[in-house]
């Protein structure tokens, strides 16, 4: 591409709007096939993706840009399972809670921006050792007014 002229360029044809645009989306960016099976997450990218897609089921697709991650998440346990907690600090602070088991690696694929969705499952029925993610709940932050205690 050095050595191309800029009128070379300019004047390049197109792809014509019956062609597949889609060819140069790489698998990894790539949103799950619905009719497939339950993955919990997608693999991990070479790239990094631009946004995080949360799949939660009957309840349609939330989507956040990394760009907007904020600093402060934290990967802890309870009876119940691991719990992930991520915040978007966008023009809406939002609170990102993921639950499940085995999520240490998801957690870390994460904050290296190589994650381009997450799948809540309805059960856990997963081998022990899989990645199952039960839960994603979504909060807006409300900002606490002047005086206001938490």
């Amino acid at each position: 591409m050095q050595d191309e002229h800029l009128m070379d360029v300019l004047t390049r044809r197109r792809p014509e709007s019956g062609q597949n645009r889609d060819a140069d989306v790489t698998p990894e960016s790539s949103l799950p096939d619905p009719s497939k099976g339950y993955e919990p997450c997608a693999r991990p990218s070479h790239n990094s993706p631009y946004t995080l897609h949360c799949i939660l089921g009957a309840d349609g697709y939330r989507s956040f840009q990394y760009v907007h991650l904020d600093s402060d998440s934290s990967l802890s346990a309870d009876g119940k399972g691991q719990i992930i907690r991520l915040r978007f600090c966008g023009s809406k602070i939002t609170a990102v809670t993921i639950r499940g088991r085995n999520l240490w690696r998801l957690y870390d694929y994460i904050h290296q921006h190589k994650m381009g969705w997450i799948m809540r499952m309805d059960r856990d029925f997963a081998a022990d050792d899989e990645p199952v993610i039960t839960a994603i709940d979504i909060e807006e932050v409300r900002e606490l007014q002047a005086g206001e205690s938490p």
